[in-house]
């Protein structure tokens, strides 16, 4: 006996047309959505090979920025840091004139554009020569590092390396790092060359150029988190301000762990029930003396 074919309802065959249950019809339809199927995987493969490639070109970017800023602020205090170690020793031993501290000093501003002041003392912190910009800024550096020189207390025994200058927390608006050179004459510590960089117009100068032609926004950030300059298109949609919380905790945990990274973040913003817009951010530390700042970069990711 043959098996007996099942029938449909009566009220099922009345809505139904014949035809949609032929063989050849149901092997089309099952084809269809066989085709949709697999579609829909290379679709999905696709982008997230694409975002793998963003990803990929935006870690690259900002290695280039971390490493064109840290060149940037290196050149200057390289630069010091010879001075005070071969050439400023002669005038404290009184055999070089005031004059040549003034040319050097007056060339090294004129060189480096972030620096904004040098400021030189003797063994017992007092001012010996200072020369800063034309502008309070240059006048506030001066003082800061004549205060913090006083602090740090100079000595003949002091080691040739430098040391960084601190920003109290108190002054959370400052923008300078600092960096002092002690001067050497006969491997003794004879007195200090300061140097004040504006950290917030070096990095103005290296992400400034690249606003124009990549979306999302670049970032100076201080080993704590805290963003010091931000460059980058306003109605981009794409700054680190705009990330959810729990996701931005996550994040600046992962920065202060590892050295360079991308994930994924969400954003604030979306509406109730609906996928919330994301970015992709991108970071790399860079060292300055023994301390260190982070470069980021986030841009806003096509749903």
């Amino acid at each position: 006996m043959q098996p007996r074919k099942p029938k449909l309802p009566a009220w099922v065959s009345e809505r139904i047309p014949g035809w949609t249950l032929s063989p050849s019809v149901v092997l089309l339809m099952a084809a269809i959505i066989c085709g949709l199927v697999i579609w829909l995987a290379l679709e999905h493969r696709g982008a997230d090979g694409s975002r793998r490639m963003l990803a990929d070109e935006q870690a690259g970017v900002v290695r280039m920025a971390a490493g064109a800023l840290e060149a940037s602020l290196g050149m200057p205090l390289s630069q010091a840091a010879i001075m005070a170690r071969y050439d400023l020793g002669e005038f404290f031993q009184g055999q070089g004139a005031i004059g040549s501290v003034v040319d050097r000093l007056q060339a090294g501003l004129a060189a480096y554009p972030d620096v904004i002041a040098y400021t030189l003392v003797d063994i017992g912190g007092e001012l010996v020569y200072a020369q800063g910009i034309e502008s309070e800024a240059g006048d506030a550096a001066i003082n800061r590092s004549l205060e913090w020189v006083k602090q740090l207390r100079l000595d003949a025994a002091m080691p040739p390396d430098a040391v960084t200058m601190t920003t109290p927390e108190t002054a959370a608006s400052l923008t300078t790092i600092g960096q002092l050179f002690p001067v050497r004459l006969r491997d003794e510590t004879v007195g200090a060359l300061i140097v004040a960089i504006d950290i917030r117009k070096a990095a103005a100068r290296v992400f400034e150029p690249a606003k124009d032609r990549v979306s999302g926004c670049f970032h100076l950030m201080d080993s704590r988190g805290a963003i010091l300059h931000q460059t980058g298109h306003k109605a981009a949609g794409a700054a680190l301000n705009q990330v959810r919380r729990e996701d931005l905790d996550d994040l600046l945990a992962r920065m202060r762990q590892e050295r360079s990274g991308t994930v994924v973040c969400r954003q604030t913003g979306a509406l109730s029930g609906l996928l919330p817009p994301r970015m992709l951010v991108s970071w790399d530390h860079l060292m300055v003396g023994p301390g260190s700042f982070v470069v980021c970069r986030t841009a806003p990711m096509r749903r």
